[in-house]
Parts: structure tokens; sequence; C-alpha cells
């Protein structure tokens, strides 16, 4: 009867702590991350938001976000952060503290990279350049401004006199040349035929080549 009466009280403590951890996780807040509906470009950032429900508990939390490439540019320690996209995709994830005692506290989201992106030849100028053309300069920084992470690099052929006085065209109606210097890229290629070529690299793309300058050899950059 004594044995009897152990094994029946084991049954109910069992029972009991099976129940206390039932009603403990009920009680637990339900979280988890948002992050960027689409592919973020390498180098733009994308905003991650931890979302917790604390069932109308009192709770004061705190976060500690880690990610697996890229850098967190602002928001570490709180339910939202932002973070500068690598080329790569990036796995985000965040550890609450602050939670009920028993409840899980982590949890994750991934965003997509874009590593395919490739360099786009945005204009070709055959012979000098001329004041006329500065609409078309225009139109490169327009598209260059939109993408911040972005650079312009241009090539210039034909003689050493025909390329310097091309590019000193350029830069005579093109200021934003001189704003932002590492953005933009001359590269002087020895040519049979004059011609300019204005290429858009995207954060991550491959270096242009020159395309159709004749027999070329590339001189030099600045």
């Amino acid at each position: 009867m004594k044995k009897l009466l152990i094994i029946f009280t084991s049954i109910l403590a069992l029972a009991g702590g099976v129940f206390a951890q039932m009603d403990r996780a009920q009680d637990c807040p339900k979280f988890g991350i948002t992050g960027p509906s689409s592919i973020v470009a390498p180098g733009d950032t994308a905003t991650y938001t931890a979302h917790v429900d604390p069932t109308g508990q009192d709770l004061k939390l705190r976060y500690q976000w880690s990610i697996s490439a890229g850098e967190i540019t602002s928001g570490q320690g709180t339910p939202i952060i932002t973070v500068k996209q690598p080329i790569v995709g990036v796995a985000v994830t965040v550890e609450i503290i602050g939670l009920p005692k028993g409840c899980d506290n982590m949890a994750s989201e991934a965003s997509i990279g874009d590593p395919n992106r490739e360099p786009e030849l945005l204009d070709r100028f055959s012979g000098p350049i001329r004041a006329k053309d500065k609409a078309r300069f225009d139109k490169i920084h327009d598209t260059q401004m939109a993408d911040r992470n972005a650079r312009t690099v241009i090539f210039c052929g034909g003689t050493v006199r025909q390329i310097t006085a091309n590019k000193k065209m350029i830069t005579s109606f093109n200021t934003w040349l001189y704003s932002d210097p590492p953005r933009v890229t001359f590269v002087d290629v020895d040519s049979q035929n004059e011609m300019t070529e204005v290429w858009f690299v995207p954060s991550g793309a491959d270096e242009p080549e020159p395309g159709k300058f004749g027999s070329q050899i590339i001189l030099r950059k600045r």
C-alpha cells in the first residue's frame, strides 16, 4: 500500500510539472523578426524589426543582434536595426533578454543578396566631346546619384592630345566629378579611334572593359 502511495504521489508530481510547463509556455510572449520583402542591393541598408507580444506582461527587454555578414549600422540593443547588405545573403539573429524563465528567446531571419550585378554602358561618344554633350552627362550623373554605392568609369580613347581635350571638356561641365572623386574613375585608352565610354558600375560588380575602341592599350587610370 505504501509503495502504491509513493507511485501515485510521483505521478501527481510529474503531472504537475508537465502542467506547470504548459502554463509557462502559454504565458511566453510570441515574437519574431521581419526583414526586407525583396532583394537588397549590395551596399544598401536593410531594416530588421523584432516584434514581441508580451500578452499583457510588463517586460523590460534588451535585444542582442548578430549577423552572418555585412555590418550593423544602427540599432544594436533596440528592437530595430539597420544592416549594410553584403554582396551575398545575410542571416540575422536576435536574442531577446528579459523574457520569462523557460521561454524561447531567439529568432532568425534571412535576406537574399544580389551578387550578379553587371556594369552597364550608359553612353558612348565618338569623336570630340562638345559643349552640347553636357545634357547627356547630366543624365549620367542622375543615374549614378540614384545608387549612392555605385561608381562611374569613363574610358577615354584616342591620341594623348585627344584624350586630354575630351577629359578637360567633361570635367568643365561636370562639377560632380570633383565633389565625389572616389566614385568616378578616368581610364585612358591608346586606340585608333577617338571615343569615350561611360560605364555605370554597381557595388559588387566586376570592373568594366572598354568596348569597340579598335586596337587598344590601357594607359593609366585617374
